[in-house]
């Protein structure tokens, strides 16, 4: 692994902390969280974060990375068991829908994020 990639493992790593603060503010006022926009306001950070290192591929990883890690975060912070999923949110709610059907919402996760880590190998190649 190049160093610049370790960096920007951290750097999307601080990303997601700053997001989890911004949405749990956000729903402790009350107020909606609007995922889509979230997603792609954080996503355009992470892209100029990427670029700013040199490693625009490395992109790739915080898609997962954030479906991962911001969703058990934020629960735990909130006070919630880390496997809670939400009933507004479309991908909760698929969630929801496979966990009915025996399949583990970390499956698919995790699964997602080894992808994501074999396309970056992939494409650093």
């Amino acid at each position: 692994m190049k160093a610049e990639t370790l960096q920007i493992i951290l750097a999307f790593f601080a990303l997601l902390c700053l997001n989890v603060a911004d949405d749990y503010v956000t729903i402790k006022k009350q107020v909606n969280v609007s995922h889509g926009l979230n997603v792609v306001i954080y996503g355009i950070i992470a892209m100029l974060m990427a670029a700013a290192f040199g490693d625009v591929a490395a992109v790739v990883l915080y898609p997962a990375m954030r479906w991962l890690f911001h969703d058990a975060v934020l629960n735990v912070v909130r006070g919630l068991h880390i496997n809670y999923l939400g009933e507004a949110a479309k991908l909760d709610r698929l969630l929801t829908w496979l966990e009915e059907r025996g399949v583990s919402q970390y499956f698919v996760k995790i699964t997602l994020l080894l992808l994501s880590v074999w396309a970056y190998v992939s494409i650093s190649l």
